[in-house]
């Protein structure tokens, strides 16, 4: 009896952890629709494409996310299967464990399509549009890392700081 009210418990878990995530409106349903229109292709700032580079483009991230959305909606219930029988009373790791590894499976195949996809890119453009798509790439990884340091940086001056650039103590 217990374990048949654990199971309707945790289904009544599930449905309601589901239908909380469909109703929260997405991210893109949200935003101006010209503002979502010129962060599509971040990486094509720049490139100066041709109208058939464009549409080629197009074609191509339309069939990555038709290719990601079934990925993306199994590694959702993935995780609302986790976190239903991750607060079982009596958690049964086996179980979790090994949607774990499916869903490192289906992330694994995530970065493959991204990487599938961003070598037909490259196939798309000329030689000089190449290397500013590949120095694009290099230069985000930049300013993340730029962006880490900064915030390990302290906001204001510190009696420290202030000792180092010999100032006076406030």
């Amino acid at each position: 009896m217990k374990n048949l009210l654990r199971i309707v418990f945790s289904i009544a878990i599930l449905l309601i952890v589901i239908g909380t995530a469909e109703a929260q409106p997405k991210k893109e349903q949200t935003r101006d629709h010209g503002a979502r229109e010129g962060r599509r292709m971040p990486m094509a700032v720049g490139l100066n494409l041709t109208e058939e580079q464009q549409s080629k483009m197009k074609s191509l991230r339309l069939q990555l996310q038709k290719e990601m959305l079934p990925i993306k909606n199994e590694i959702g219930e993935n995780s609302a299967k986790i976190r239903s029988l991750s607060t079982l009373d009596n958690v049964d790791l086996k179980a979790i464990n090994k949607i774990l590894d499916a869903d490192g499976a289906l992330k694994t195949n995530i970065a493959k399509l991204l990487m599938s996809n961003r070598q037909q890119v490259r196939n798309i453009l000329n030689e000089e549009q190449r290397i500013i798509f590949d120095t694009q790439k290099l230069n985000k990884h930049q300013l993340y890392r730029q962006g880490a340091r900064a915030r390990r940086m302290p906001m204001h001056k510190t009696k420290k700081h202030l000792k180092e650039e010999g100032k006076p103590k406030r």
